[in-house]
């Protein structure tokens, strides 16, 4: 052991040891001597010596390694590892014990809370529901924030294409439909998890790097005797909470009237108009214009049509694997079956999964090692969102003074009010479907032909194929219902497929060497190549012909596509760390990659980093100063580095594409309105961090705390152009925007005793983003619901950018005497709002708002001021409890469908105006209004909470049965007007977040589990 200090007791001499940890000693007298030997990350040991004739004997000492944080090692790369202690960057581990308790069956849901710097938020409750993670706040305006993720050294893809609800098309906007393709990892087949957050550590990745990486290591054989684990669990899904819906038994005007709180004639109209019996009006006047509104009641009879459409969902969850070995041969292989239905009726997610590893020692100086695995997925699925005939949106849009239930004598659903979709038709005749075969496989080649230098060679692909089916049957009550063609009257049928092939191979040589005593240099060569090809098609039709369901049964919108994206990417790095005393370390990197997503021009990038860290605890004089049972370890670290981010947008961006289109009688192309590009480059990102990690109390006590700054660059934004340049717009590198923020995680052990057990960690997240520079003042981000999302310079991303509530000088809303809110008024796309105090009408005392159109501000901001978890473990003899609070705060969200149902007349607002609580018109007047559709989107929740009891041996041939019962999503602490704050219709976007349209709510989850150990 090179570098250990060696001492003599009670005196001042000492020595340290050499390259191959000898040592000598001189001494002034004879006998017996005590010597002290002490090294880092080693219990310090000593020796009695005695010394006759002037010399002894050889002494061997062996010292017994010490436990410390600091020591532990974690995966940093594809094949590299270090210990933390060296790093310059923070990182945070997830190990397969904190998964398993999290009481998911999915990957993203058993981190939710457990990693500094994540914010990780479901997006929808289907049983397969997209999950976002982003790792210090959003990276890009154009493409995904998805961090790299790295299994067993394999690069896997999480993106997605939609195959199954390709009816939406024309309907979502921008909004990212699908599963996250991690959904088919098996939470249960993971060892540890790696989160590399920052820039300076992941530039071995370079232009994949940006939005940082996620490093999986799966379960691996050990050797013995071949140990059996099997384990099952039964699930439950509930829908936590509704959404207020009225029964009130009363409607304005009368029964047939659609959108009876907001639905008028004008003065124009009134005179021709033909009352029906009873009814009267009253005059609203909104920007100039006065509208008669009913104000009559008629008796009605309400029905709460979640009722129809929400269900308990069940499932099963089971795992079984073997694994074992010797010393040359170690193998693991599991399979399992996971089942899990959605609290939506018709809805499910089934996937099996297979995996073995088997590791081979070739020779004392090599290993070579072999991972497969094949999962196969099938969900059935309902509209989620975006669309009004989604089960969610069928009932916000519907009055729902209809029997849905009813059927004719033929067994057919009747027709509700006219242009709308019968509730029930979302579950009965609509039908996606998606299946996913997929395959992750790695050959690893590990070679130390001698000391200090280390080769490693991966081989990994990643394939996989979605195949999606979507149908809406023909409605059969179409004649009558009125339905619009985005409705799909007829009948729509469709297919598609996307497969997707990942391939990537790294050489690694890494040369370890102790220069001096004091000085260890580790250096790392490596080089990659990395293919990735995506081949998608559909075809779709409408006017189904009866009885069948493909597309080959329609009659008109016949449409197919196609297309075959493609990229390779070559690059090395070089690395290099120097230490000093295990105590000091320094590190340099410089990558350098070619990718085929750019022209010649821009394809060489160049990616450095430097970090450094000081483990100042194990200083001499620190350790007689500070008594290590008071700090136990201090460590100061800080980095600097580069990283890209590679696809951010469609790779054939640069080019100027053509359209194929029909003229006279034959076919030819025509040249989009999109400019070719090909000096676009990837966006790059600068990040500096610095932090500590520091453990109090014998580790009782342990802080981590990082702050970062991140710049980014030539963020690629889609620019408008002047028509006299040949096309509308141009993709180009014009953006800017930088993240600035804080990390903080504490981990508190108060009690730890042989039987008694008892951890909390608190985390706590804050990022400020600003986009810095755009090209144009604003952008508006297109989506379905109608949000006013926008891109402004100076402001965070995708905020919401919308009619405003006018103010006084206090900020208390202006009303008007009949205490309708007012919107402020003034130029079009002003930043700074002008409060406007309406005038009134002398006779009706209604308010007249005047102007030419309504001022825009910033009414809502989806980024959040701060998240964090708190998060804690029990352990009494066989007894464990464990819980975890998850925190998000300062959030907004736009909330289109209380608009919606207010508006259809069955909020609860809609309820209190025919309830004469609030004046006639109210909805009417705020409608329009925008700020009033953001809700506070603040929620604390017991996202998971468990306890389980372990019985050692109950009978031979069984080691441990473990018998636990859990729960997810069980309360939410929030002030929302919808049924979860935690939702986006955007899906995966990053430039559409915070947006609720028709989602499906996450669902509150009961789990029992029995796991039996052999």
């Amino acid at each position: 052991m090179p570098g250990a200090s060696v001492r003599v007791v009670g005196t001042t001499t000492g020595t340290v040891t050499d390259v191959d940890g000898n040592f000598s000693l001189s001494v002034s007298a004879g006998g017996s001597v005590k010597i002290e030997i002490s090294f880092v990350g080693y219990a310090t040991a000593t020796a009695d010596v005695q010394v006759a004739n002037g010399s002894t004997a050889p002494i061997n000492v062996a010292l017994k390694a010490e436990y410390s944080a600091l020591d532990e090692v974690v995966v940093v790369g594809s094949t590299l590892k270090s210990a933390k202690r060296e790093l310059g960057n923070s990182i945070t581990s997830v190990n397969s014990a904190l998964i398993e308790r999290s009481g998911a069956n999915n990957l993203f849901n058993a981190l939710q809370g457990k990693v500094p710097g994540a914010q990780i938020t479901q997006n929808s409750g289907d049983p397969a529901g997209g999950m976002t993670i982003r790792l210090r706040g959003v990276k890009s305006l154009s493409g995904p924030s998805d961090p790299l993720y790295v299994i067993d050294g394999v690069i896997v893809s999480n993106s997605t294409s939609n195959v199954s609800q390709t009816a939406l098309g024309n309907q979502v906007g921008e909004a990212a439909l699908g599963n996250n393709r991690l959904v088919d990892i098996n939470p249960a087949d993971i060892e540890t998890l790696n989160v590399i957050n920052g820039a300076a550590a992941a530039a071995q990745y370079g232009s994949r790097a940006s939005n940082g990486v996620v490093l999986i290591t799966t379960k691996k054989g050990k050797s013995g005797a071949p140990r059996i684990s099997f384990s099952t669990s039964v699930t439950m899904n509930e829908l936590r909470k509704k959404v207020p819906i009225s029964t009130y038994g009363k409607q304005f005007g009368f029964s047939a009237l659609r959108l009876h709180t907001i639905g008028g004639l004008t003065n124009a109209q009134l005179p021709t108009y033909i009352p029906q019996p009873g009814e009267t009006f009253t005059a609203v006047t909104r920007d100039g214009v006065v509208t008669n509104l009913r104000t009559n009641l008629v008796d009605v009879t309400r029905y709460d049509y979640q009722d129809q459409i929400f269900q308990k969902g069940y499932g099963t969850d089971n795992n079984l694997s073997i694994n074992g070995g010797n010393d040359k041969t170690q193998y693991f292989t599991s399979i399992s079956y996971s089942r899990n239905e959605g609290i939506i009726k018709g809805t499910d997610f089934t996937r099996y999964n297979i995996r073995a590893r088997i590791e081979q020692r070739l020779a004392d100086w090599a290993k070579m090692s072999v991972g497969l695995s094949y999962a196969n997925s099938f969900s059935n699925e309902k509209a989620n969102g975006n669309v009004f005939y989604s089960p969610i949106n069928s009932i916000n849009i519907t009055n729902n003074i209809y029997d849905i239930t009813q059927r004719d004598g033929a067994g057919k659903l009747l027709a509700v009010e006219p242009t709308r979709v019968n509730p029930l038709s979302t579950i009965e005749d609509m039908n996606f479907t998606q299946s996913t075969n997929r395959t992750i496989n790695d050959l690893q080649l590990n070679l130390t032909p001698m000391k200090g230098l280390g080769i490693d060679l991966i081989v990994g692909v990643d394939a996989f194929t979605q195949n999606g089916r979507g149908l809406i049957k023909p409605y059969p009550y179409q004649a009558t219902a009125g339905l619009p063609a985005e409705r799909y009257p007829t009948g729509y049928a469709s297919n598609a497929s996307n497969s997707v092939l990942q391939f990537n191979t790294d050489l690694n040589i890494s040369y370890e060497r102790q220069l001096t005593s004091d000085l260890k240099l580790n250096a790392i060569i490596g080089g990659s190549y990395q293919y990735q090809r995506t081949d998608f098609q559909r075809a779709s039709g409408e006017g189904l012909a009866p009885f069948i369901e493909t597309v080959s049964g329609a009659s008109t919108a016949v449409t197919a596509g196609y297309g075959l994206p493609q990229f390779a990417l070559t690059g090395y790095f070089v690395q290099g760390t120097l230490g000093y005393k295990n105590l000091a370390f320094l590190t340099g990197a410089v990558r350098r990659d070619q990718s085929t997503v750019f022209s010649p021009s821009e394809r060489d990038q160049t990616y450095p980093k430097i970090s450094g860290s000081f483990v100042a605890s194990d200083l001499d004089f620190w350790k007689n100063a500070i008594p290590s049972n008071i700090v136990s370890s201090l460590k100061l670290r800080a980095s600097w580095g580069q990283a890209g981010n590679l696809t951010p947008g469609d790779v054939f961006q640069r080019f100027w594409q053509f359209q194929p289109t029909p003229y006279l009688g034959r076919n030819t192309i025509v040249p989009s309105s999109q400019l070719a590009n090909r000096n676009v480059k990837p966006e790059r990102m600068t990040e500096f961090e610095f932090g500590t990690d520091v453990s109090f109390w014998n580790n009782k006590i342990n802080l981590g705390a990082t702050f970062y700054n991140q710049n980014i660059t030539d963020l690629v934004v889609s620019r408008g152009t002047a028509s006299s340049e040949g096309g509308l717009s141009i993709v180009n590198n014009v953006g800017t925007m930088e993240n600035n923020g804080l990390e903080i995680s504490l981990n508190i052990v108060p009690i730890k005793t042989q039987n008694l057990t008892w951890d909390v960690t608190f985390i706590y997240n804050q990022n400020r983003n600003k986009v810095t520079k755009l090209g144009s003042p604003t952008i508006s981000i297109s989506n379905a619901a109608g949000a006013p999302v926008f891109l402004i310079e100076g402001a965070p991303a995708s905020v919401f950018y919308g009619t405003a509530i006018a103010r006084d000088a206090a900020g208390n809303p202006l009303l008007t005497p009949q205490g309708f809110l007012q919107s402020e008024r003034g130029t079009q796309n002003s930043l700074t709002p002008l409060t406007y105090v309406p005038v009134r009408d002398a006779v009706t005392g209604q308010p007249v708002l005047t102007g030419t159109s309504a001022v825009r501000t910033i009414v809502g901001n989806p980024n959040p001021d701060w998240t964090g978890s708190l998060m804690s473990n029990l352990a009494y003899k066989n007894f464990n409890f464990n819980f975890l609070f998850d925190f998000v705060q300062g959030v907004e969200v736009f909330n289109a469908d209380k608009r919606t149902r207010e508006n259809v007349g069955i909020g609860p607002i809609a309820e209190q105006e025919m309830r004469g609580e609030i004046v006639r018109g109210y909805i009417f007047a705020i409608g329009p209004i925008e700020e009033w559709r953001v809700d506070n989107g603040s929620f604390v929740k017991l996202r998971e909470i468990g306890l389980s009891y372990n019985l050692k041996s109950p009978i031979k041939g069984i080691n441990n049965v473990n018998i636990g019962l859990s729960g997810r999503n069980l309360i939410s602490w929030d002030s929302y007007n919808g049924y979860d704050p935690e939702t986006n219709a955007g899906g995966n976007s990053d430039r559409v977040r915070g947006v609720d349209f028709g989602n499906v709510p996450i669902p509150r989850t009961y789990k029992a589990q029995i796991t039996f150990s052999f």
